[in-house]
């Protein structure tokens, strides 16, 4: 089935208040070539602090030295959001640690994707006379990254903020799946075995799907049983309780108590053709993701699961924030939603660029035995995006 997306909602702005509310919440760690983008940092401070945000820097922090990384590193996995601007500098050299070689601000950017953080990184243009080493890690962080430009010191300010609403709203707004339709959550609140789902619904379409899901319409109908994701947890569930308040033509605000039972982890998962059930598992990602074609001793027994999560999602037109955080859901409905793997640990979906999006996947295997103890997988590769 086609999935049924309540697109108005992907587009929805948060008011100043929600917005500082969040900013309250975030610590942003600012890194960039000191004496080439004093006047640029001096602007970004000031307009992070002035929207709430909390801000770690190196005039707060005390001098940086080589035998300072260390803490400078802390600090990055300290911080919610890693920003990073570049001019035409590299910066010098690290001459120790485990970065030895590269820049500190390539070290720090390198730590937050490693640690997972929400990463802006911006640009100045033109880069014209941008170093050779500056232009290369420009590349690298564009693989994974959209990254913005600046052309003054009070272009990046504004342009850094606007960005920063986009990221707010996929975390104050989530994305939740039930069967084939996807809405925006405005709250979800979750208990042992059931949950309750908040949002607001624009899409006429959806809320009727939802609604049909739950029986509306027939006194004896019981909700019909669904897949439902939402954050890092998938399973199977029902729509119990279904209210909805129409104050406006434009939208309705629904709230939804969901029956919801967790994928269960199959203690009789079978090993074949010498691979192990996570291998089979692994393998058929990687043939479901990127095509690649099974090797020959799982093709002679066949793949369990090779289906593609984002076949319905390559032609939605999205924003890059909702498009990488749809395509994160799907792969926990694939994964965690079927018992094959345990919570994703990282992921990464790269900007289209010539029809092509890199991805790269870190997950956990099941906790199938209390005694084994589960190890992280990963996968990566190019995925066509047509």
């Amino acid at each position: 089935m086609p999935l049924t997306i309540d697109l108005s909602a992907a587009a929805l702005h948060l008011s100043d208040q929600e917005f500082r509310a969040w900013a309250n919440t975030q610590t942003v760690f600012l890194s960039s070539v000191m004496g080439e983008l004093t006047a640029e940092r001096r602007v970004v401070v000031d307009a992070l602090e002035a929207a709430g945000f909390r801000v770690r820097w190196f005039e707060e922090l005390g001098g940086r030295d080589d035998g300072a990384q260390q803490a400078y590193l802390t600090e990055v996995r300290a911080a919610t959001i890693y920003l990073g601007i570049l001019g035409d500098q590299y910066g010098g050299l690290l001459s120790d640690g485990s970065y030895a070689g590269f820049s500190a601000t390539h070290a720090e950017y390198l730590e937050a994707r490693s640690a997972g953080k929400r990463i802006s990184f911006w640009a100045r243009d033109p880069g014209d006379v941008r170093e050779g080493h500056a232009r290369n890690f420009l590349n690298e962080v564009r693989v994974f990254h959209v990254t913005g430009s600046f052309t003054t010191a009070d272009s990046v300010g504004t342009g850094l903020l606007r960005r920063l609403r986009e990221v707010a709203v996929e975390d104050l707004a989530p994305w939740v799946k039930l069967s084939d339709t996807v809405v925006r959550a405005t709250r979800v609140t979750t208990g042992a075995n059931d949950g309750t789902i908040e949002a607001r619904v624009y899409d006429r379409g959806v809320l009727r799907a939802l609604q049909r899901a739950a029986g509306h319409g027939d006194q004896w109908a019981r909700g019909e049983e669904l897949a439902v994701t939402f954050f890092d947890e998938s399973g199977r569930g029902r729509i119990e309780e279904l209210s909805v308040a129409s104050t406006s033509s434009a939208f309705s605000d629904i709230a939804m108590r969901v029956g919801f039972e967790r994928a269960s982890r199959d203690v009789m998962r079978v090993a074949m053709g010498g691979f192990s059930a996570d291998d089979i598992v692994e393998r058929s990602l990687r043939t479901a993701l990127f095509g690649e074609a099974p090797p020959e001793g799982l093709r002679l027994y066949g793949l369990s699961n090779t289906d593609d999560p984002w076949a319905e999602l390559a032609g939605v037109r999205l924003s890059e924030d909702s498009v990488r955080s749809l395509a994160r859901l799907l792969l926990v409905e694939r994964l965690v939603g079927r018992g094959e793997a345990g919570p994703v640990e990282d992921f990464q979906l790269g900007p289209l660029r010539n029809g092509t999006r890199q991805v790269a996947l870190t997950y956990w295997e099941p906790q199938v035995y209390s005694n084994v103890a589960p190890q992280l997988r990963s996968v990566s590769g190019e995925r066509r995006w047509a």
